[in-house]
Order: structure tokens, then C-alpha cells, then sequence
């Protein structure tokens, strides 16, 4: 605390951070924290940095949207007012990244090699992120995308607690070399979900386009082989339930 004030410095190592459901949260080999001192004395903890390595973060979603994250609740249930904290820049590197949302049937598996983070919590939840991911695990609703694909991210997100809306912004995805924008938003009410995003490329080509299909899929395009580039422009939109999907327009 002396050489680094006002900032206080904690070194963890061998760290394991329990959930909501007494299950592993988080697990590292080495984590470190920089605390703004002054900021332990009000509504919202502003953390200048922190570095995460070799390790695993657990995000589980239960069928009631709640999730196992909320660990600095006192009391059972979602939290009606989030804890407020920031985070300036964190650095996450070789870390295993596992998020399964049970509503969705969602289940994302990541190894993070090199990621810079940053995250506002209070009456919504703001994260931009810069590195690379490798994926291993990919599904939705039983299809599988992108199988160990090594992907670039640079993106702005926002969840609004409250209105139960995740909202994307400028978002930039590197697959294979080729780059994908998107923006919009996804609206979760109760059982089913709406759509209203818009996915671009320019100086695309077949081949990486079909990368992105679910991998059963992808079998059926391997032989199709093209030339030239071109520019895509995709609209999601719609509800997406048990009996709808959203229409896809190109």
C-alpha cells in the first residue's frame, strides 16, 4: 500500500472463488488486484487493474436467468441494486473461459490467450474487450459452430439488468482472417428472446462465410469452392422461442 498509494496492491496465488451454488467460480495460479483506496470509502469500488493467469472462470445461468456470480449478495435471489465496481484494465491470459445458460441452451467454451477487459457494474453492466480466444466449445440448441477457430474480439457490451437487454456496439470478430461487424441487440423476456441484430463483411469470400455455418453443416459446402470477394450484410431479427425463430435476411 506504501509504494503504490493511493493505490493498494494484492498478489494472490493458488486462488479459488466459490459461487452462488458453493461450486468453483473462478480458479487461478496467480491473481493480482490494484485498489483505488479512496474508493473503499464510497458507493462504488473503482479497481485500477487486475491480472488473471492460468486458470478457469465458471459462468452458469439457471433456467430462472439467474446466474452463479453474484457472490457479493447477503441474501438468496437475484440483487434488486448490483454491487457498483469498475475495473480499468484487466489482463486475462490462459484462462478457460466456460458459460452455460440452461434458458438458452447455450454452452461456450473458451481459452482465453491473451484478453484486456473492461468492466463497469452498477444499474447495468458495461464490458469492452481486446485480445484473442481460442474456441473449443461452441453450442446453441445443439448445433455446434466454430471448432477450434483461433478468434480476434474488439467489442463493446452492455447488459441493462433491469430491461434484460444485452446490447452489442461496433463490435469487431476476426475468424480465419476474415472480419465481422456487429451491432443491435438481444431482448430476453421470460421464455423466449427478440433479436434485432445486424452482421456485416466486406471483401468476403464463399469459403469463410461457410465457416461460420453450424459445423453438421459444413460438410455439405466443403466441395463449393469460389472466387472474387464481396460484401454481406445479414439481419437477425425476430423472437426466437420454442415454436418461432427469428427471419434471417441477406
Amino acid at each position: 500500500m506504501v509504494r503504490s498509494f493511493p493505490y493498494a496492491t494484492i498478489r494472490f496465488r493458488n486462488v479459488h472463488l466459490l459461487d452462488t451454488n458453493e461450486d468453483t467460480l473462478l480458479i487461478a495460479d496467480k491473481a493480482l488486484f490494484k485498489l483505488d483506496v479512496f474508493s473503499l470509502l464510497k458507493s462504488q469500488i473503482d479497481i485500477k487493474g487486475t491480472t488473471l493467469e492460468n486458470g478457469a472462470i465458471n459462468i452458469l445461468i439457471d433456467k430462472n436467468g439467474l446466474g452463479n456470480y453474484d457472490i457479493l449478495s447477503s441474501s438468496p435471489g437475484p440483487r434488486e441494486t448490483p454491487a457498483a465496481f469498475a475495473i480499468t484494465e484487466a489482463k486475462v491470459s490462459d484462462m478457460n473461459i466456460n458459460y452455460q445458460d440452461a434458458a438458452s441452451k447455450t454452452n461456450v467454451r473458451l481459452k482465453a490467450e491473451d484478453l484486456a477487459i473492461q468492466l463497469h457494474i452498477a444499474d447495468q453492466i458495461d464490458i469492452d474487450v481486446l485480445g484473442i480466444v481460442q474456441s473449443k466449445t461452441i453450442k446453441i440448441d445443439d448445433l455446434s459452430y466454430l471448432p477450434n477457430q483461433r478468434l480476434s474480439l474488439n467489442t463493446g457490451i452492455t447488459y441493462h439488468t433491469s430491461k434484460k437487454v444485452l446490447a452489442i456496439e461496433d463490435g469487431e470478430f476476426g475468424i480465419e482472417g476474415m472480419v465481422i461487424y456487429a451491432d443491435g441487440d438481444i431482448t430476453y423476456n421470460g421464455d423466449h428472446e427478440i433479436y434485432d441484430l445486424v452482421l456485416s463483411n466486406n471483401d468476403g469470400n464463399l469459403e469463410s462465410i461457410f465457416k461460420l455455418l453450424p459445423d453438421s453443416k459444413v460438410e455439405e459446402f466443403k466441395k463449393i469452392t469460389s472466387s472474387g470477394d464481396f460484401d454481406l450484410t445479414v439481419f437477425y431479427k425476430g423472437k426466437k422461442s420454442k415454436y418461432s425463430n427469428p427471419e434471417l435476411q441477406c
